[in-house]
């Protein structure tokens, strides 16, 4: 995969803007992860970028699954 060509076609669909921290919908970071074979790798995740206090927890965590109650 070519990450420079793939990487703001995400951005763009998650709403980061890697300019502006503040205004992105979700923020764009490389964690360490650890799959099923042992082997740790690092990953680009996107995490949501506002406040979660009051909204309802989605105990399955499946949104889609969670919409269609």
């Amino acid at each position: 995969l070519d990450t420079r060509k793939l990487l703001p076609v995400l951005d763009a669909y998650e709403s980061y803007l890697p300019g502006s921290r503040q205004r992105s919908l979700f923020l764009r970071e490389k964690i360490p992860v650890n799959p099923d074979n042992g082997q740790s790798v690092t990953a680009w995740v996107y995490r949501y970028n506002r406040s979660v206090r009051n909204l309802p927890r989605i105990e399955s965590g499946d949104y889609l699954a969670d919409q269609s109650d």
